[in-house]
């Protein structure tokens, strides 16, 4: 929700929604919201963003996610937080979360330098508007013992932070302690230690 979802800027509508490209991905949240709520969220396809739509015009998300949450309605990508109750729970809530954000808003990337990583370069980053929920980030990851990097850049005009892990030593620990939940993303996380580095498969995926 925090990621790629929004709450609509009128809460009489109480409209609860989110988006993902990855069509097994939205299924799997589909099926959380049926679990944890008994909300029965509804799908389409936006063929103008290329990514499936899950939503639902629900006053108890709706009072979930902004009252006892504190996620803001409306535009909120340049000042939202991880809620309060995020930054003081278990490190296992805390990985959770970040597993849905980096879900949402992480890539992996093997960078290849012709010198110094023929082979490539693991990298695992996070890209966001809000510079406090780039912050908060940095911390959660910290606090389960990974060594994130932070910096501020430009981008169309707008300042926005990117944290970072660096090495194929912190992406084993992302995998042990957070991992995906996006299967196309970890595959690719572990397509990076198998068939390049010949480590064999690490997956951690938390289902």
């Amino acid at each position: 929700m925090i990621g790629d979802g929004n709450l609509a800027a009128d809460c009489s509508k109480n409209l609860v929604r989110m988006s993902e490209e990855n069509e097994e991905l939205v299924y799997e949240i589909k099926d959380m919201f049926r679990k944890e709520f008994n909300e029965n969220m509804k799908i389409y396809f936006d063929t103008y963003n290329n990514s499936f739509v899950l939503y639902k015009y629900s006053e108890k998300l709706w009072k979930y996610f902004v009252d006892e949450m504190k996620i803001l309605s409306g535009t909120k990508s340049r000042i939202v937080r991880v809620p309060d109750q995020i930054m003081k729970t278990t490190d296992e809530n805390k990985a959770a979360f970040l597993s849905g954000i980096f879900d949402a808003e992480g890539s992996v990337l093997n960078i290849k330098q012709k010198k110094s990583h023929p082979r490539g370069y693991l990298r695992i980053q996070f890209k966001v508007s809000s510079k406090n929920l780039a912050h908060e980030i940095y911390i959660l990851l910290q606090e389960l013992g990974m060594k994130p990097r932070i910096h501020n850049y430009e981008y169309r005009k707008e300042i926005c932070s990117f944290i970072h892990l660096n090495g194929k030593e912190q992406g084993k620990l992302f995998l042990k302690k957070v991992g995906f939940k996006h299967r196309i993303k970890n595959k690719k996380l572990n397509t990076f230690f198998n068939e390049i580095h010949g480590t064999g498969s690490l997956s951690l995926w938390r289902g």
